[in-house]
């Protein structure tokens, strides 16, 4: 019982810092006039942030660290590759976890 509730506990810390990186690079966005889509579930982004008919697909990775390695999936980099122009990966570094 102890390491399923362990497990979910990380799983938790995992989702809201995922919340928070992706809250605060959205709220860059939006503060700079850019309508946001988030789209983390089935798209190689997290967001899709539209100005003036183009788009930007914006990448959100957060970490506890200090950021120097992060992980990729093979479609994000595929997908930054063929998008080179509209495609930005914001590492939120040193979150902090509460308990």
């Amino acid at each position: 019982m102890g390491s399923g509730q362990s497990f979910n506990m990380q799983a938790e810390k995992r989702k809201s810092i995922e919340m928070r990186e992706v809250k605060m690079v959205l709220d860059h966005f939006r503060s700079d006039g850019f309508f946001v889509l988030f789209f983390s579930v089935n798209q190689s982004y997290d967001l899709r942030c539209t100005k003036d008919k183009k788009d930007k697909y914006v990448e959100v990775k957060g970490t506890t660290t200090e950021g120097k390695k992060i992980i990729l999936t093979r479609n994000e980099i595929e997908f930054a590759r063929t998008h080179k122009d509209d495609y930005f990966l914001f590492i939120v570094s040193n979150m902090i976890c509460s308990k």
